[in-house]
């Protein structure tokens, strides 16, 4: 199924223009409560970056918030280099909203781009830095995506497999299987999935 965009965002890159590939990084991440805080660094003779995300992508794939902040450059004085970083974001089929939230701003620093393929948000920011100079860079995304209620596992289809999932989180809170949004898994979830049931593929 491909996926469709709307975008509330002036910094869009076209889709054409997204990235094909991600830097190539060292990530560490832990997830608590729900929340996935990962730390990335990529550190060599001609430049830095480094960059701190959190996001509940574990648990919540439909609709979820992504934030970060990339901080680049280099020690160089006599030195002119163009950093680039790029980071991808996996997303399940179907129609894709981004908000952007404008009121996320941290001082001296700059909003990043980002872009929209079929199931991928790609994350983009590229600079030209000239001596011994160090720029942050910014977001703050909420991502909606229409998928069918009930199809936990974003296949498709509802059927056992969603079933199943939705009774191994019963009475979970922060789950994907909480289908109403209410803050725990419970039979109104059940009755959701239910009313939704549909053959296999």
């Amino acid at each position: 199924m491909m996926t469709t965009t709307t975008i509330c965002s002036y910094l869009l890159l076209f889709a054409g223009d997204c990235p094909s590939s991600v830097t190539n990084m060292t990530y560490t991440e832990i997830t608590k409560n729900g929340i996935t805080y990962t730390t990335g660094i990529q550190d060599n003779p001609s430049h830095t970056v480094i960059t701190n995300q959190i996001d509940n992508r574990k648990t919540a794939t439909s609709v979820f918030d992504t934030q970060g902040t990339v901080t680049m450059g280099h020690i160089d004085v006599f030195k002119l280099n163009h950093i680039e970083y790029t980071y991808s974001i996996d997303l399940p089929p179907g129609e894709v909203v981004v908000y952007q939230h404008d009121d996320f701003y941290t001082y001296n620093s700059t909003w990043v781009d980002y872009c929209l393929k079929p199931q991928k948000l790609t994350i983009h920011v590229s600079g030209v830095f000239w001596g011994a100079m160090f720029r942050s860079f910014v977001w703050r995304l909420s991502v909606f995506v229409d998928t069918p209620d009930g199809d936990i596992n974003n296949d498709g289809v509802v059927n056992g497999v969603d079933l199943g999932l939705l009774i191994n989180e019963w009475g979970t809170e922060n789950s994907q299987a909480d289908l109403d949004s209410n803050g725990i898994v419970d039979s109104v979830d059940l009755h959701i999935l239910l009313a939704n049931w549909s053959n296999g593929a």
